[in-house]
Protein backbone atom coordinates (compact mmCIF):
# COMPACT_ATOMS: atom_id res chain seq x y z
CA UNK A 1 0.00 0.00 0.00
CA UNK A 2 1.42 3.36 -1.01
CA UNK A 3 1.26 6.24 1.46
CA UNK A 4 1.27 9.80 0.12
CA UNK A 5 1.70 12.55 2.72
CA UNK A 6 -0.09 15.54 1.25
CA UNK A 7 1.50 18.95 1.95
CA UNK A 8 3.97 17.75 4.54
CA UNK A 9 5.21 21.32 5.00
CA UNK A 10 1.86 22.78 6.00
CA UNK A 11 1.29 19.82 8.32
CA UNK A 12 4.63 19.96 10.15
CA UNK A 13 6.39 23.33 9.70
CA UNK A 14 5.64 24.44 13.23
CA UNK A 15 8.74 22.84 14.70
CA UNK A 16 7.98 19.25 13.65
CA UNK A 17 9.38 18.93 10.10
CA UNK A 18 12.72 17.32 10.99
CA UNK A 19 10.97 14.69 13.10
CA UNK A 20 8.40 14.01 10.37
CA UNK A 21 11.10 13.56 7.73
CA UNK A 22 13.00 11.22 10.05
CA UNK A 23 9.87 9.11 10.50
CA UNK A 24 9.30 8.85 6.74
CA UNK A 25 12.95 7.87 6.21
CA UNK A 26 12.62 5.14 8.83
CA UNK A 27 9.41 3.88 7.22
CA UNK A 28 11.09 3.64 3.80
CA UNK A 29 14.06 1.85 5.36
CA UNK A 30 11.59 -0.74 6.62
CA UNK A 31 10.29 -1.25 3.08
CA UNK A 32 7.17 0.91 3.22
CA UNK A 33 6.28 2.99 0.14
CA UNK A 34 6.01 6.48 1.64
CA UNK A 35 6.23 9.66 -0.41
CA UNK A 36 5.26 13.29 0.16
CA UNK A 37 4.67 16.64 -1.50
CA UNK A 38 5.14 20.28 -0.51
CA UNK A 39 4.60 23.76 -1.90
CA UNK A 40 7.24 26.52 -1.48
CA UNK A 41 5.33 28.97 0.70
CA UNK A 42 5.16 29.49 4.45
CA UNK A 43 1.42 30.09 4.28
CA UNK A 44 -1.50 27.87 3.34
CA UNK A 45 -4.89 28.82 1.94
CA UNK A 46 -8.33 27.38 2.58
CA UNK A 47 -11.88 28.41 3.42
CA UNK A 48 -12.64 30.17 6.71
CA UNK A 49 -15.34 27.57 7.34
CA UNK A 50 -12.75 24.78 7.37
CA UNK A 51 -12.30 22.82 10.58
CA UNK A 52 -8.68 24.02 10.73
CA UNK A 53 -10.05 27.40 11.83
CA UNK A 54 -12.29 26.00 14.56
CA UNK A 55 -11.76 27.58 17.99
CA UNK A 56 -8.42 26.50 19.46
CA UNK A 57 -6.37 26.92 16.26
CA UNK A 58 -4.37 29.76 17.80
CA UNK A 59 -3.05 27.48 20.51
CA UNK A 60 -2.28 24.68 18.04
CA UNK A 61 -0.14 26.95 15.85
CA UNK A 62 0.98 29.39 18.54
CA UNK A 63 -0.20 32.16 16.20
CA UNK A 64 -2.86 34.84 16.54
CA UNK A 65 -5.64 36.12 14.30
CA UNK A 66 -3.24 38.67 12.86
CA UNK A 67 -1.55 35.75 11.04
CA UNK A 68 -4.72 35.16 9.00
CA UNK A 69 -5.24 37.22 5.84
CA UNK A 70 -8.51 37.35 3.93
CA UNK A 71 -7.89 36.50 0.26
CA UNK A 72 -11.46 37.00 -0.94
CA UNK A 73 -14.69 38.61 0.17
CA UNK A 74 -15.31 41.96 1.78
CA UNK A 75 -12.24 41.77 4.01
CA UNK A 76 -9.84 40.87 1.19
CA UNK A 77 -6.30 42.08 1.83
CA UNK A 78 -6.77 42.61 5.56
CA UNK A 79 -5.61 40.64 8.58
CA UNK A 80 -8.44 39.18 10.62
CA UNK A 81 -9.72 40.62 13.87
CA UNK A 82 -12.09 38.94 16.33
CA UNK A 83 -14.98 40.80 14.65
CA UNK A 84 -14.09 39.90 11.03
CA UNK A 85 -13.27 36.31 12.02
CA UNK A 86 -16.69 35.87 13.63
CA UNK A 87 -18.44 37.59 10.71
CA UNK A 88 -16.82 35.40 8.05
CA UNK A 89 -17.29 32.17 9.98
CA UNK A 90 -20.98 32.93 10.40
CA UNK A 91 -21.85 34.60 7.11
CA UNK A 92 -19.23 33.77 4.46
CA UNK A 93 -17.75 30.32 5.21
CA UNK A 94 -16.35 30.05 1.67
CA UNK A 95 -14.16 33.14 2.02
CA UNK A 96 -10.55 32.19 1.31
CA UNK A 97 -8.06 32.75 4.10
CA UNK A 98 -4.26 32.76 3.80
CA UNK A 99 -2.72 31.51 7.03
CA UNK A 100 0.82 32.83 7.52
CA UNK A 101 1.66 30.29 10.19
CA UNK A 102 4.54 28.07 8.96
CA UNK A 103 8.31 28.43 9.31
CA UNK A 104 10.02 28.99 5.94
CA UNK A 105 13.20 27.17 7.00
CA UNK A 106 11.17 24.02 7.63
CA UNK A 107 9.31 24.35 4.33
CA UNK A 108 12.65 24.52 2.53
CA UNK A 109 13.86 21.47 4.48
CA UNK A 110 10.83 19.43 3.45
CA UNK A 111 10.94 20.54 -0.18
CA UNK A 112 14.60 19.56 -0.61
CA UNK A 113 14.08 16.02 0.69
CA UNK A 114 14.88 13.52 -2.12
CA UNK A 115 11.40 11.97 -1.96
CA UNK A 116 9.38 15.20 -1.77
CA UNK A 117 7.55 16.29 -4.92
CA UNK A 118 6.58 19.86 -5.73
CA UNK A 119 2.84 20.50 -5.43
CA UNK A 120 0.89 23.70 -5.98
CA UNK A 121 -2.72 23.26 -4.73
CA UNK A 122 -3.67 26.64 -6.13
CA UNK A 123 -7.15 27.07 -4.58
CA UNK A 124 -8.43 29.89 -6.76
CA UNK A 125 -11.93 31.30 -6.42
CA UNK A 126 -13.02 33.89 -8.97
CA UNK A 127 -9.40 34.86 -9.58
CA UNK A 128 -8.62 35.18 -5.89
CA UNK A 129 -6.59 32.93 -3.63
CA UNK A 130 -2.95 32.01 -3.08
CA UNK A 131 0.10 32.97 -5.21
CA UNK A 132 1.11 29.31 -5.35
CA UNK A 133 -1.40 28.93 -8.20
CA UNK A 134 0.91 30.92 -10.50
CA UNK A 135 4.28 30.89 -8.78
CA UNK A 136 4.87 27.45 -7.28
CA UNK A 137 7.17 25.83 -9.81
CA UNK A 138 9.58 28.70 -10.59
CA UNK A 139 9.80 29.44 -6.87
CA UNK A 140 10.36 25.78 -5.95
CA UNK A 141 13.11 25.38 -8.54
CA UNK A 142 14.87 28.46 -7.18
CA UNK A 143 14.64 27.18 -3.61
CA UNK A 144 15.94 23.76 -4.63
CA UNK A 145 18.88 25.32 -6.43
CA UNK A 146 19.60 27.43 -3.35
CA UNK A 147 19.60 24.19 -1.34
CA UNK A 148 22.47 22.94 -3.52
CA UNK A 149 20.62 20.70 -5.96
CA UNK A 150 21.70 20.55 -9.60
CA UNK A 151 19.22 21.60 -12.27
CA UNK A 152 18.42 17.96 -13.19
CA UNK A 153 17.86 17.12 -9.52
CA UNK A 154 15.66 20.16 -8.98
CA UNK A 155 13.59 19.50 -12.11
CA UNK A 156 13.08 15.88 -11.01
CA UNK A 157 11.16 17.11 -7.96
CA UNK A 158 8.59 18.70 -10.30
CA UNK A 159 8.46 16.11 -13.09
CA UNK A 160 9.40 12.43 -12.91
CA UNK A 161 9.08 12.20 -9.11
CA UNK A 162 5.41 13.27 -8.89
CA UNK A 163 4.64 11.30 -12.06
CA UNK A 164 6.04 8.14 -10.48
CA UNK A 165 3.90 8.74 -7.40
CA UNK A 166 0.82 8.60 -9.64
CA UNK A 167 2.15 5.59 -11.61
CA UNK A 168 2.35 7.72 -14.77
CA UNK A 169 4.98 7.38 -17.54
CA UNK A 170 5.38 11.16 -17.65
CA UNK A 171 8.02 13.60 -16.55
CA UNK A 172 10.92 12.18 -18.55
CA UNK A 173 12.54 12.88 -21.91
CA UNK A 174 12.58 9.52 -23.65
CA UNK A 175 11.21 7.80 -26.72
CA UNK A 176 7.54 7.00 -26.29
CA UNK A 177 7.05 9.30 -23.30
CA UNK A 178 4.36 12.01 -23.46
CA UNK A 179 5.60 15.15 -25.23
CA UNK A 180 5.04 17.47 -22.27
CA UNK A 181 7.85 20.02 -22.04
CA UNK A 182 8.63 23.34 -20.37
CA UNK A 183 11.49 25.36 -21.88
CA UNK A 184 12.79 28.05 -19.56
CA UNK A 185 15.76 30.35 -19.14
CA UNK A 186 17.53 29.39 -15.87
CA UNK A 187 18.96 32.88 -15.45
CA UNK A 188 15.58 34.56 -15.86
CA UNK A 189 13.26 32.09 -14.16
CA UNK A 190 11.43 33.87 -11.35
CA UNK A 191 8.01 33.76 -9.74
CA UNK A 192 6.16 37.08 -9.75
CA UNK A 193 2.90 36.17 -8.00
CA UNK A 194 2.41 37.73 -4.58
CA UNK A 195 -0.28 37.64 -1.92
CA UNK A 196 -1.55 40.93 -3.38
CA UNK A 197 -1.30 39.87 -7.05
CA UNK A 198 -1.89 36.14 -6.96
CA UNK A 199 -2.11 35.55 -10.71
CA UNK A 200 1.00 37.41 -11.90
CA UNK A 201 2.72 35.07 -14.38
CA UNK A 202 6.35 34.06 -13.83
CA UNK A 203 9.29 35.30 -15.86
CA UNK A 204 11.71 33.18 -17.86
CA UNK A 205 9.36 30.53 -19.28
CA UNK A 206 9.83 30.50 -23.04
CA UNK A 207 7.59 27.63 -24.15
CA UNK A 208 5.11 25.18 -22.66
CA UNK A 209 4.40 22.16 -24.84
CA UNK A 210 1.52 19.88 -23.85
CA UNK A 211 0.93 16.60 -25.66
CA UNK A 212 3.20 17.79 -28.46
CA UNK A 213 1.34 21.06 -28.98
CA UNK A 214 2.62 24.52 -28.07
CA UNK A 215 0.38 25.88 -25.30
CA UNK A 216 2.46 28.93 -24.35
CA UNK A 217 5.02 30.88 -26.34
CA UNK A 218 6.92 33.91 -25.01
CA UNK A 219 4.40 34.65 -22.22
CA UNK A 220 1.42 34.26 -24.55
CA UNK A 221 -1.07 31.39 -24.28
CA UNK A 222 -1.43 30.05 -27.80
CA UNK A 223 -3.74 27.10 -27.21
CA UNK A 224 -5.89 27.23 -24.08
CA UNK A 225 -7.20 23.65 -24.22
CA UNK A 226 -4.50 21.17 -25.19
CA UNK A 227 -4.38 19.25 -21.92
CA UNK A 228 -5.79 15.80 -21.37
CA UNK A 229 -6.98 13.67 -18.51
CA UNK A 230 -4.15 11.56 -17.12
CA UNK A 231 -5.09 8.11 -15.90
CA UNK A 232 -2.71 5.63 -14.42
CA UNK A 233 -2.46 2.07 -15.74
CA UNK A 234 -4.01 -0.66 -13.59
CA UNK A 235 -1.82 -1.61 -10.65
CA UNK A 236 -1.04 -5.30 -10.65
Amino acid sequence: VRVQISHIGSMTAFGHSAEALRMTDEARAEGLDVTMDCYPYAAFCTYIGSAVFDPGFEERWNKGLESLEAASGKYKGTRLTPASYADLRANDPHALIIAHVMNEEEIRLCLSHPECAVASDGVLHQGQGHPRAAGTFPRALRWLREAGLSWPEAVRHATSLPASMAFLPSGVLSEGAPADLVLFSPDRLKDKATFQDQLAPPEGIEYVIVNGKVALEKDEITRPAVGRLLTRPPVK
